[in-house]
């Protein structure tokens, strides 16, 4: 089974209407005797896409007089030239996998802009008061009259105003003209036009653009729209550390339609006076438990609404020596020869000083590479899996092994993407410079400051970036390998079903795989190989 690169609207937004092909037609009337017929062709050009740039798609166009036909470039872009077409015209977009869009131009003259996009197909099914694949096929003067600029401004308006609270598309001046830069696959786009169609694809599925679509067509006045509401999660209520334990704490929370935040709006803090201490590491917290014994409690709380927080009770025990690898090293995948900084979590003995971190690493397998006393490990040069293992110093008794993956690929498993409710938008993406990884790690709320194993030579290398479709959270999802196969490059992926007759809890997962690989220009297939239940 594979997952191209398409677009999940495309279900949603094939609005019906099957449109003949249509051919650039001329026209005009009568020349003067003895004297050639001139006439100004009409050009139009603009930018299909839902985010992503609709690549290689098909473009129409019906003008009061004229029509036409071209194709889009793979950043989306198209240009039209229409022998003695006459404005207004709609225009239709639809790719292969059947994504089907309309606009309508908004001017006046020999050249006309019209982007094609979700907002447009808004726009022109509420000027209408008809769903746009239908003003499409029926384009006639009826239908232009109803087309005029000030309808076409009044609709924008109340498209505007019914996606509050899903996006803020105010800050786009027409949704027909205004410049649009597409992303494409690996080259992300910092075009705010782009960046409002990326979250209205984000927040908004298929059947719930369909139904705003079907609210737009009709002729009475729209419902008030939604306002934002701010929301807290925190993964557990409840913790449970030992004196002097320290434990990175971790919420997640929704962003307001166009707001952009140069960290987390949040903030920790302890309720008792006694109960324990945290530090801000900018783009994290760490609370630290208190040398005695008891029941404390932490509250967190959004800088940007402070009405919402949420509270997590900690129980702490007495003093046992703790070891655990940070979550992160418990699945690390290297390339040969690469090297990963190893950190362990573990409580300090109170009343105790200490000169350095009491743990020691040590290599097991003979060929498995090498590890210094503070955790560098690097990677052999032969693919394999090799046992690492991590002991306190001060109390040898305390140790764990773990495994690491030499692979055809790294696996940069620190990154991790905001949690959602509702589960993550699948994706596929190449990423070949380091301007295009800042931009998608920013669009993705990933915290922008590099760590030891994110910097990546993208002279050498590059990042595939796989969100994979949601899943039980019974279910599982592997990384098998990256090789070239067949003209492409192949990651297979083994999926493993819920096991049958396992209650599994109301909620879904998204495996995430951030992927380091030799630089190439082989398109990317993803293979799945499901195990039998």
């Amino acid at each position: 089974m594979q997952y191209p690169l398409l677009s999940r609207w495309a279900a949603g937004l094939a609005l019906g209407g099957s449109a003949a092909l249509l051919a650039a037609c001329g026209g005009g009337g009568a020349a003067e005797a003895g004297a050639p017929a001139v006439s100004r062709p009409l050009a139009i050009s603009g930018t299909a896409a839902v985010g992503t740039a609709l690549g290689n798609a098909t473009v129409q166009a019906k003008c009061l007089a004229g029509t036409g036909q071209t194709q889009t470039a793979a950043d989306g872009s198209y240009s039209l030239q229409l022998t003695g077409a006459q404005l207004p015209c709609v225009l239709r977009v639809r790719n292969a996998a059947g994504l089907q869009l309309h606009t309508v131009t908004q001017d006046q003259g020999n050249t006309a802009v019209a982007n094609i996009t979700p907002l447009t197909e808004l726009l022109l099914t509420r000027a209408a008061q008809l769903p746009a694949a239908q003003v499409f096929d029926g384009f006639s003067p009826q239908l232009a009259a109803s087309l005029k600029p000030d309808a076409l401004a009044a609709a924008q308006s109340q498209v505007v105003s019914l996606l509050n609270g899903t996006v803020d598309a105010s800050g786009i001046a027409s949704f027909v003209r205004s410049p649009l830069k597409a992303a494409q696959p690996g080259a992300a786009s910092s075009d705010p036009h782009d960046q409002v169609l990326d979250r209205l694809q984000e927040r908004l599925p298929a059947d719930k653009f369909a139904a705003l679509n079907q609210l737009l067509a009709t002729k009475g006045p729209l419902p008030d729209p939604q306002p934002f509401k701010p929301e807290l999660y925190v993964r557990s209520s409840t913790l449970s550390l030992s004196v002097g334990e320290s434990l990175p704490l971790v919420a997640d929370l929704n962003y307001p339609p166009n707001v952009r935040y140069i960290r987390p709006p949040l903030s920790w803090s302890v309720v008792e006076t006694d109960g324990g201490t945290l530090r801000n590491e900018g783009q994290g917290w760490t609370y630290t438990a208190p040398n005695q014994a008891g029941t404390y409690h932490l509250k967190v709380q959004r800088d940007d609404f402070a009405q919402v927080s949420a509270t997590v009770t900690v129980q702490v025990t007495a003093f046992e020596p703790r070891l655990a690898i940070e979550p992160s090293d418990s699945a690390v995948v290297l390339m040969p020869g690469q090297k990963h900084w190893f950190h362990a979590r573990f409580n300090y003995q109170p009343g105790y000083a200490y000169i350095r971190p009491p743990v020691s690493w040590k290599v097991l397998d003979a060929d498995g590479g090498s590890v210094t006393l503070d955790g560098e490990y690097t990677a052999p040069a032969k693919p394999g899996v090799y046992t690492l293992r991590a002991q306190r110093d001060d109390f040898p008794n305390v140790n764990l092994s773990f495994t690491v993956r030499v692979a055809s690929f790294q696996s940069l498993s620190h990154i991790a993407l905001p949690l959602q409710p509702v589960g993550l938008k699948p994706e596929q993406t190449v990423i070949r410079s380091e301007a295009a990884w800042a931009e998608w790690k920013k669009s993705r709320f990933v915290p922008a400051e590099p760590q030891s194993d994110d910097v990546i030579d993208f002279e050498r290398h590059m990042v595939l970036a796989i969100v994979w479709p949601a899943l039980s959270p019974c279910a599982s999802a592997n990384v098998l390998d990256v090789a070239p196969v067949n003209g492409s490059l192949q990651v297979t992926v083994q999926t493993r079903p819920a096991p049958p007759g396992v209650m599994c809890a109301a909620y879904v997962w998204n495996p995430v795989w951030l992927l380091v690989v030799p630089k190439s220009e082989l398109p990317l297939v993803v293979k799945e190989i499901a195990e039998e239940k």
